[in-house]
């Protein structure tokens, strides 16, 4: 039987397959950096939610545009919109970790925290500078 968390497992492995997931997380005693690194939670989880919102409605055209320029061309792959938007609705139970840690100079990495049903679910999603200086979705 499929529940709700086990499919968003079953969504971020799909979205592998256009490269925009990368599994793993923070070492055991690993410290993770001030909010600084990155644009402020606020923001952060706005695009993240501006994102799925665009997808949960079949807008993929829009979806695009918070994906970073550099990635675009990966998104949305072979997926169908139907199946995007399915693992949408999965993300309106997950939400950012406000101590994303530090990739790169201009990236950063948060993680996501998806509770739903008393079934609980991580992922991480990064966030990179654009060149117009805009934060965008580099990995989900």
């Amino acid at each position: 039987m499929r529940t709700p968390l086990r499919r968003l497992t079953i969504g971020c492995l799909l979205l592998s397959g256009f490269g925009l997931v990368v599994w793993g997380g923070l070492e055991p005693g690993q410290a993770q950096s001030t909010p600084e690194v990155g644009p402020p939670l606020a923001q952060a989880q706005a695009l993240w939610t501006g994102f799925w919102n665009a997808v949960i409605v079949g807008d993929l055209k829009d979806a695009q545009t918070y994906v970073h320029s550099q990635r675009q061309h990966l998104f949305p792959g072979a997926h169908h919109r139907e199946e995007l938007q399915q693992m949408a609705s999965q993300m309106a139970h997950c939400r950012l970790d406000p101590n994303p840690f530090p990739a790169a100079p201009d990236e950063v990495i948060y993680r996501v925290l998806c509770e739903h049903r008393g079934e609980t679910a991580e992922s991480q999603v990064g966030l990179r500078r654009d060149r117009d200086g805009a934060w965008r979705l580099s990995v989900l």
